[in-house]
């Protein structure tokens, strides 16, 4: 007897959770509702969004355009966070990935943008891919090139424990099916770090016998034969910038073609091949 009432009792208690949360998500539908009403002021519809949020953790309209009012209130962390809950709660809800690289890109993360404009695009419809599209062009071109102090950094981090080598992962700009660098372009001005960073490591006494691998990496697209030649192609271009621009010693420098055996993000997104594309330095002399 004691068994079966401990049954009906669990039994019961699974019987009204279910409906408690679907009571919930009634009223908070309701204060979603409300919040949306003519003539209500911006901080009501906070506070009935907020409360719709609190009852309802899912649910993602109340969590979107609560996110929409931190946003025009220019409470960016907070509506950074309640984009990312809408992607939780519905990972193919496009507006929340655009506006979500919006608020990266004005949080200065470039990067990241990037990559929720890129899966924004990938989702998009029609008008909406376009705008993911233009969105991601301007992201692209304002994630920061990598800066002499990084490459040193990455090239002699004292972290490092035993035979672990020590290398730098550059994001290069060439154009598509391209190796040239012309002087003065994002490419350039990238070499022109490596050769402050190099000469700086040079100048170290234990440093002094250093030697570099240039190691040049494409994405998938094309035959792998061609990308083996173009990534090879695309580092010994890095080299030449560095020892007839830079005066890079050409001894100190070793190149290598990886082409597209190594990646480090997908290539089935434009962001990941993006980040495909890259040149990699690695210190050889250890």
């Amino acid at each position: 007897m004691k068994q079966l009432m401990l049954n009906l009792t669990l039994l019961i208690s699974l019987t009204i959770a279910p409906l408690s949360v679907w009571a919930n998500c009634q009223q908070a539908d309701l204060l979603f509702k409300q919040s949306q009403a003519e003539g209500n002021d911006p901080e009501q519809q906070q506070n009935w969004l907020k409360q719709a949020t609190r009852l309802c953790p899912n649910h993602r309209e109340a969590h979107y355009q609560l996110a929409l009012l931190q946003d025009n209130d220019q409470h960016w962390a907070e509506a950074q966070w309640l984009y990312q809950r809408v992607i939780e709660i519905d990972p193919n809800f496009v507006p929340a990935y655009e506006k979500l690289g919006d608020v990266l890109m004005k949080r200065g993360d470039s990067r990241q943008a990037a990559k929720m404009f890129d899966q924004c695009e990938t989702l998009a419809k029609e008008n909406a891919k376009k705008r993911c599209k233009d969105s991601l062009d301007k992201a692209e071109q304002k994630i920061p090139e990598s800066s002499e102090t990084k490459i040193t950094n990455d090239l002699t981090d004292q972290k490092s424990i035993g035979p672990r080598q020590l290398k730098s992962d550059l994001l290069v700009r060439f154009e598509y099916g391209s190796y040239q660098i012309k002087k003065h372009d994002q490419t350039w001005k990238l070499c022109k770090e490596i050769a402050a960073s190099v000469h700086s490591l040079l100048a170290r006494k234990d440093l002094k016998k250093i030697r570099i691998r240039i190691e040049g990496h494409t994405d998938s697209i094309g035959s792998a034969r061609y990308n083996e030649i173009l990534s090879k192609q695309r580092a010994n271009r890095v080299k030449e910038v560095l020892v007839n621009d830079f005066n890079v010693p050409e001894e100190r420098l070793e190149v290598i073609g990886m082409g597209e055996y190594q990646p480090i993000a997908s290539n089935q997104t434009r962001y990941g091949r993006l980040l495909n594309r890259r040149v990699t330095l690695v210190r050889i002399d250890r």
